[in-house]
Parts: C-alpha cells; sequence; structure tokens
C-alpha cells in the first residue's frame, strides 16, 4: 500500500514539474523582454504620467491660454485609465511608409536630412489620428510630453505604443536620437482607438517597411 502511495505522490510530483516548466519558461522568456526595453517603457510610463497630471490640472491649460472648448476636450482625455497597461509594441522603420524621393532628399545636407526624419516621426502617429477634430488634436498636443535623457543602448529611432485595459486612446512615445548619446522622448495621445490595430496591419503588408514587435 505504501508502495503505491510513494507511485503515486512521484506521478504527481512529475506532472507537476511538467506542467509549470513551460510556465517558468515563459515568464523568463518575459522577464528578458521587458530587461531589455526597460528604459524606454520606464521613461514612456513617466511621460504618461505627466500627461495625466496635465489633463488633471485644469490651471495648466489656463495658463497657456487654452479655450474652455479645448479644456472640455482634455476632460474627455484625462478619463482614459492610463495606469493599467494593456499591451507594449514597440515599431520602427517608420520613415519607410512615406514614400520619400530620394532624388529631393539626396539634395538636402545630412542636417536637413535628419530635421526631415525627426519631424516625420514625430508625425507619424498624429497621422492616424485624422478622424479628430480640431479641438481634440489641439487638446492631445496640449498635454502632450517631452523629455530628453542620456541612452546609448538606442540604435535606431522608433515609437513604442501603449494601450490600455479600458481599449480608449493608446499613447505613442517617439524616442529619437540626438548628439552623443542623448535621446529625446515625446508621449501624445493618438485619436484613433484602432491605431494599434491599423499598424499591425500596415507592417504586416511586408513591403511597409515598418517593424513590429509586442514588447509586453
Amino acid at each position: 500500500m505504501k508502495k503505491a502511495i510513494i507511485i503515486l505522490l512521484v506521478a504527481f510530483a512529475l506532472a507537476s514539474c511538467a506542467t509549470t516548466k513551460p510556465q517558468i519558461q515563459e515568464q523568463d522568456r518575459k522577464a528578458k523582454k521587458y530587461e531589455e526595453h526597460k528604459t524606454f517603457i520606464e521613461q514612456g510610463l513617466s511621460l504618461i504620467s505627466l500627461m495625466k497630471e496635465k489633463a488633471d490640472n485644469d490651471v495648466y491649460a489656463r495658463l497657456l491660454g487654452t479655450s474652455e472648448d479645448i479644456i472640455a476636450k482634455i476632460h474627455a482625455l484625462r478619463d482614459s485609465d492610463v495606469s493599467k497597461v494593456y499591451g507594449i509594441v514597440r515599431v520602427s522603420g517608420v520613415f519607410d511608409i512615406y514614400g520619400l524621393d530620394e532624388t529631393l532628399t539626396n539634395q538636402l545636407s545630412p542636417a536637413l536630412k535628419r530635421d526631415i526624419e525627426i519631424l516625420l516621426l514625430k508625425s507619424f502617429s498624429g497621422n492616424w489620428s485624422k478622424n479628430a477634430d480640431k479641438d481634440e488634436i489641439d487638446a492631445a498636443s496640449i498635454i502632450a510630453s517631452e523629455k530628453t535623457f542620456v541612452c546609448p543602448e538606442l540604435k535606431e529611432d522608433c515609437i513604442y505604443i501603449f494601450s490600455f485595459d479600458d481599449r480608449k486612446y493608446p499613447v505613442a512615445v517617439s524616442f529619437v536620437r540626438g548628439e552623443g548619446d542623448s535621446v529625446t522622448a515625446c508621449a501624445y495621445f493618438v485619436l484613433n482607438k484602432q491605431f494599434v490595430v491599423d499598424v499591425w496591419a500596415r507592417a504586416k503588408l511586408g513591403n511597409s517597411g515598418l517593424k513590429w514587435e509586442w514588447v509586453q
């Protein structure tokens, strides 16, 4: 009888190991993935928190001479619950989708080329908000936040897209390389609830140049 019980216990232990090993491997994979993107996730969340603080304080908008109509639009944005992140996506290769004429860009100095790249990167998410009205776009611009920090790890300009549990507007945070190891990050609401799906579909075309990676 004791022998049968021991055999059963061993069988249960082996079964437990078999079921938990894939889970442990998945946890390790997610931990490594987070560590790889940790700097950008934390910087992005810091800017999103600042955007929320701006949206929650009407004094900030009024000091900038903002009209009451636009402040009302800011109130609509602050209803988004940005405290619970649903998913994070990293997008790079943004410039390729614009199809810039090389015969024209080759006539620019490296400094002007770089300036255009930065402008296109920062306007990328705004191009997906085209169904929003002017007041909504102005409201999103007022609470957009920016910061510069040192980060030698960033090898290419990119955008991190944060979506949230409430399935309202996502936030895009662009990371642009500067002189030396400086990086400028800019966060803004994207006034398109389908933004993540739309960008994913564009990336899946294969010939768009966009690179898509789930980070979390």
